[in-house]
């Protein structure tokens, strides 16, 4: 009886997990999609396998049940754009369902990956990407999409970066493929989003983020004065802000809600 209550409540997560859609904040190119990655470089697809994580159930027959896929993609590095790679090759992992957000390629393409580094407590350590991190086929990345990652692999000196649509985006140094020292970022407005410092590439400190200046002129009337008095700009008010140490965050302190 136990092993058919078990059975029942994996089968109702796995048919409720692929009905859901990919849902996720796609943001277009820029320097900041290079900086929250892992790793980042153009390769080739030269291997595609299907992975099934395993449960075995206790009661009473050890039945083993295979949980939603994975798919590996190795690829064979053409540009190193930041990470390190072996032989120049390395090993993605994407979640297999489109409701997960997985990406499906075939041997042989190439594409601008985006990928970060996954340490389960529970599993071996991998490399994860997914949709919403807006791989790129190679053959369809334009003038500037190469452009902004030429640039983040050449700058050395604090400068103004823009996204692939000639907008403000932030304000910092790149050194050694990684940000550090002070750094920037801008809502479309043009008033800040967030400022803080990098250390090797990762945040470092305090992390202070901002309102746009639409919304920040919308409610600053409705804000109590102590909270007002924080943000030194008026028209562009601190929300909150988050404390780091070697790129974990330690504290999350909220001083505007947002309804």
């Amino acid at each position: 009886m136990k092993n058919k209550i078990i059975l029942l409540f994996f089968n109702f997560l796995f048919f409720n997990n692929i009905s859901y859609s990919c849902d996720c904040n796609i943001q277009k190119m820029s320097v900041g999609k290079i900086i929250r990655s892992d790793f980042v470089f153009k390769g080739k697809i030269i291997e595609k396998q299907i992975l099934y994580d395993t449960i075995e159930l206790k009661y009473p027959s050890r039945n083993k049940i295979n949980l939603l896929p994975k798919i590996k993609y190795t690829f064979k590095v053409k540009e190193q754009i930041k990470g390190s790679y072996k032989k120049n090759k390395i090993e993605i992992i994407s979640p297999g369902s489109g409701g997960m957000c997985g990406v499906y390629y075939s041997i042989g393409d190439e594409y601008y990956i985006y990928a970060s580094h996954v340490n389960p407590r529970i599993s071996e350590a991998y490399n994860s990407t997914n949709n919403c991190l807006q791989n790129l086929k190679v053959s369809k990345a334009n003038k500037k999409y190469k452009e902004i990652i030429r640039e983040y692999k050449r700058s050395r000196k604090t400068r103004v970066w823009k996204d692939i649509d000639n907008v403000l985006f932030a304000k910092g140094k790149i050194s050694k493929e990684n940000p550090i020292g002070e750094w920037t970022f801008y809502h479309k407005d043009g008033s800040i989003k967030s400022n803080g410092k990098y250390s090797n590439g990762k945040k470092e400190g305090i992390w202070n983020y901002y309102y746009p200046k639409e919304f920040s002129l919308k409610i600053k009337d409705s804000i109590d004065k102590e909270i007002l008095d924080k943000s030194s700009n008026k028209n562009n008010l601190l929300c909150r802000f988050e404390i780091y140490d070697q790129g974990r965050k330690v504290k999350d302190v909220k001083l505007i809600e947002r309804n």
